[in-house]
Protein backbone atom coordinates (compact mmCIF):
# COMPACT_ATOMS: atom_id res chain seq x y z
CA UNK A 1 0.00 0.00 0.00
CA UNK A 2 2.66 2.62 0.78
CA UNK A 3 4.49 1.91 -2.40
CA UNK A 4 1.60 2.61 -4.46
CA UNK A 5 0.80 5.57 -2.60
CA UNK A 6 4.21 7.02 -3.11
CA UNK A 7 3.94 6.54 -6.83
CA UNK A 8 0.69 7.73 -7.23
CA UNK A 9 2.39 11.07 -5.23
CA UNK A 10 5.37 11.14 -7.80
CA UNK A 11 3.01 10.90 -10.72
CA UNK A 12 0.87 13.42 -9.15
CA UNK A 13 3.52 15.47 -8.88
CA UNK A 14 5.00 15.16 -11.98
CA UNK A 15 1.65 16.06 -13.68
CA UNK A 16 1.39 19.05 -11.29
CA UNK A 17 4.69 20.26 -12.20
CA UNK A 18 4.18 19.56 -16.09
CA UNK A 19 0.93 21.52 -16.26
CA UNK A 20 2.25 24.77 -14.05
CA UNK A 21 2.71 27.79 -16.38
CA UNK A 22 6.21 28.32 -17.42
CA UNK A 23 8.31 31.10 -15.63
CA UNK A 24 11.56 33.07 -16.01
CA UNK A 25 14.63 32.29 -14.84
CA UNK A 26 15.04 35.31 -12.56
CA UNK A 27 17.67 36.29 -9.96
CA UNK A 28 15.76 35.10 -7.08
CA UNK A 29 18.08 36.91 -4.16
CA UNK A 30 17.31 40.33 -5.02
CA UNK A 31 14.16 41.79 -3.87
CA UNK A 32 12.76 44.62 -5.84
CA UNK A 33 8.86 46.09 -4.82
CA UNK A 34 8.73 46.62 -8.43
CA UNK A 35 9.63 43.07 -9.79
CA UNK A 36 12.87 41.17 -10.75
CA UNK A 37 15.66 40.74 -13.35
CA UNK A 38 14.80 38.07 -16.17
CA UNK A 39 17.84 35.92 -17.47
CA UNK A 40 18.13 34.75 -20.90
CA UNK A 41 15.67 34.58 -23.63
CA UNK A 42 11.85 34.59 -22.81
CA UNK A 43 10.01 34.43 -25.87
CA UNK A 44 6.76 36.20 -25.01
CA UNK A 45 8.64 39.43 -23.86
CA UNK A 46 6.75 43.09 -24.60
CA UNK A 47 9.45 45.29 -25.97
CA UNK A 48 9.62 48.69 -24.96
CA UNK A 49 11.36 51.77 -26.11
CA UNK A 50 12.46 54.94 -23.74
CA UNK A 51 14.25 57.31 -25.30
CA UNK A 52 16.25 60.06 -22.92
CA UNK A 53 16.64 62.96 -25.18
CA UNK A 54 17.91 67.14 -24.22
CA UNK A 55 15.61 69.97 -25.64
CA UNK A 56 16.68 72.85 -24.73
CA UNK A 57 19.45 72.05 -22.03
CA UNK A 58 16.86 69.69 -20.15
CA UNK A 59 16.64 65.67 -20.18
CA UNK A 60 13.48 64.57 -21.44
CA UNK A 61 12.52 60.78 -20.49
CA UNK A 62 9.81 59.12 -23.17
CA UNK A 63 7.46 57.96 -22.70
CA UNK A 64 6.75 59.45 -19.56
CA UNK A 65 4.07 56.88 -18.48
CA UNK A 66 4.25 53.18 -18.83
CA UNK A 67 1.66 50.64 -17.90
CA UNK A 68 1.92 46.58 -17.88
CA UNK A 69 0.14 43.72 -15.62
CA UNK A 70 1.12 41.58 -12.86
CA UNK A 71 3.55 39.18 -13.65
CA UNK A 72 4.17 40.72 -17.55
CA UNK A 73 7.83 40.17 -18.47
CA UNK A 74 9.25 43.58 -20.46
CA UNK A 75 12.27 43.82 -22.92
CA UNK A 76 13.41 47.61 -22.40
CA UNK A 77 15.41 49.28 -25.01
CA UNK A 78 16.96 52.52 -23.33
CA UNK A 79 18.53 54.68 -25.92
CA UNK A 80 20.61 57.80 -24.38
CA UNK A 81 20.29 60.75 -27.41
CA UNK A 82 22.41 62.63 -25.14
CA UNK A 83 25.94 63.69 -25.35
CA UNK A 84 26.15 62.45 -21.00
CA UNK A 85 25.86 59.65 -18.64
CA UNK A 86 22.57 58.65 -17.92
CA UNK A 87 20.79 56.02 -15.37
CA UNK A 88 17.68 53.69 -16.21
CA UNK A 89 16.89 52.63 -12.78
CA UNK A 90 13.20 51.03 -11.92
CA UNK A 91 12.10 50.98 -8.32
CA UNK A 92 9.94 52.01 -5.60
CA UNK A 93 10.56 56.49 -4.77
CA UNK A 94 11.80 55.13 -1.01
CA UNK A 95 14.21 52.77 -3.24
CA UNK A 96 14.98 55.33 -5.81
CA UNK A 97 15.85 58.18 -3.02
CA UNK A 98 18.17 55.65 -1.52
CA UNK A 99 20.26 55.03 -4.96
CA UNK A 100 20.52 58.94 -5.66
CA UNK A 101 21.60 59.30 -1.80
CA UNK A 102 24.74 56.78 -2.71
CA UNK A 103 25.01 58.46 -6.26
CA UNK A 104 25.73 61.83 -4.73
CA UNK A 105 28.12 60.64 -1.56
CA UNK A 106 30.27 59.05 -4.36
CA UNK A 107 29.57 59.81 -8.21
CA UNK A 108 32.45 58.58 -9.18
CA UNK A 109 31.49 54.97 -8.23
CA UNK A 110 30.70 53.00 -11.29
CA UNK A 111 26.99 51.21 -10.05
CA UNK A 112 25.89 47.70 -11.34
CA UNK A 113 22.92 47.03 -9.77
CA UNK A 114 20.07 44.67 -11.40
CA UNK A 115 17.00 47.00 -11.40
CA UNK A 116 19.08 49.28 -13.86
CA UNK A 117 21.21 50.23 -16.66
CA UNK A 118 24.17 53.18 -17.00
CA UNK A 119 23.77 54.68 -20.68
CA UNK A 120 27.15 56.09 -22.30
CA UNK A 121 26.59 58.89 -24.59
CA UNK A 122 24.76 58.38 -27.80
CA UNK A 123 24.27 54.56 -26.43
CA UNK A 124 21.05 51.98 -26.29
CA UNK A 125 21.07 49.61 -23.22
CA UNK A 126 18.61 46.40 -22.70
CA UNK A 127 16.90 44.89 -19.35
CA UNK A 128 14.58 42.41 -19.59
CA UNK A 129 12.07 42.78 -16.37
CA UNK A 130 9.34 40.92 -14.74
CA UNK A 131 6.69 43.30 -12.70
CA UNK A 132 5.86 40.74 -9.89
CA UNK A 133 3.84 43.27 -7.72
CA UNK A 134 1.19 46.02 -8.58
CA UNK A 135 1.19 49.11 -7.77
CA UNK A 136 3.40 52.63 -8.67
CA UNK A 137 6.85 52.13 -9.31
CA UNK A 138 8.92 55.04 -11.00
CA UNK A 139 12.01 54.74 -13.79
CA UNK A 140 14.89 57.41 -13.18
CA UNK A 141 18.09 59.11 -14.19
CA UNK A 142 19.66 58.86 -10.75
CA UNK A 143 23.39 60.44 -11.91
CA UNK A 144 24.14 63.33 -9.65
CA UNK A 145 22.19 66.56 -10.89
CA UNK A 146 19.90 64.65 -12.55
CA UNK A 147 17.89 63.29 -10.01
CA UNK A 148 17.29 66.60 -8.95
CA UNK A 149 15.72 67.83 -11.97
CA UNK A 150 12.34 65.47 -12.12
CA UNK A 151 14.12 63.31 -14.62
CA UNK A 152 11.67 60.13 -14.12
CA UNK A 153 9.10 58.61 -15.76
CA UNK A 154 5.99 56.57 -14.03
CA UNK A 155 5.43 52.66 -14.22
CA UNK A 156 1.80 51.36 -13.24
CA UNK A 157 1.31 47.56 -12.90
CA UNK A 158 -2.34 46.15 -12.53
Amino acid sequence: MLRITIAAALISGTTFAAAAPRVPAVDSHYNYAAGQPVKGKWKSTTPVAVVYSDKGGKLVITPEQLKFKRGQVVKFSIRNDTAVKHEFVLGTTTENLGHAETMRISPDLERHEVNGRVMKPNSTVELQWQFINTGKFQFACLVPGHAETESRGEVIVE
